[in-house]
């Protein structure tokens, strides 16, 4: 992918609609505050979640990650702009590690974590006469759950295609990360059927 097509395809996703044309290419550094409003996706969880506090952390652990994305960005666009190749490679392999770190590792675990509590809300909800009033506060709380599960894999797609594009295009690494993002998406599309406006933004990153 062309890095105009992948700012291209980022800009939609960031607007939430699909321009009549091609919006005009602009440097790797101008993607960087995608990364930060990402974080906003937490908005409507929180609003509507029945724990403010819990709906708190979320957002302020996807804020987090947003800020550990800044000088990710920072060495790639040092990379772009380095006149030697080994040096360009060097901030690249930097850039990965503190990707891999602290933007990756915890987006992964936030994930991991609400599919865990998701596991258990179904369980919970097994054993509960659908019509009580104890199964409908679970199913709101599952349903807040699922709603943030669903905001953090958006957001890990998006970095992780935002981390790809501002990979010079010369290294392996971009190739491997655009992949990596494009594969997400794909499996968000497949098997997130039930939420279908957050599909159709994983489908436009696709």
């Amino acid at each position: 992918m062309r890095q105009a097509d992948f700012e291209h395809a980022i800009q939609i996703t960031a607007a939430g609609l699909e321009p009549a044309a091609p919006i005009a290419p602009r440097r790797p550094g101008a993607l960087l505050p995608l990364a930060v409003s990402v974080a906003l996706l937490a908005v409507s969880a929180a609003v509507r979640a029945e724990e403010p506090s819990e709906a708190g952390d979320f957002a302020a652990r996807l804020e987090a990650v947003a800020q550990a994305f800044q000088p990710v960005a920072r060495k790639l666009n040092q990379a772009s702009s380095a006149g030697d190749e080994a040096k360009a490679e060097s901030l690249v392999e930097e850039a990965g590690k503190l990707y891999r770190e602290a933007v990756r590792a915890p987006l992964d675990a936030l994930i991991a974590s609400l599919d865990s509590q998701l596991e258990g809300l179904e369980k919970q909800l097994e054993g509960l006469d659908p019509k009580s009033q104890e199964s409908e506060t679970v199913r709101q709380r599952r349903d807040d759950i699922r709603q943030r599960r669903n905001l953090a894999e958006l957001s890990r797609i998006r970095f992780t295609l935002l981390y790809a594009g501002m990979i010079p295009e010369r290294s392996k690494e971009r190739t491997r990360a655009l992949e990596e993002g494009l594969e997400l998406a794909k499996s968000f599309v497949a098997n997130r059927d039930y939420y279908y406006v957050m599909q159709y933004e994983a489908l436009i990153q696709k």
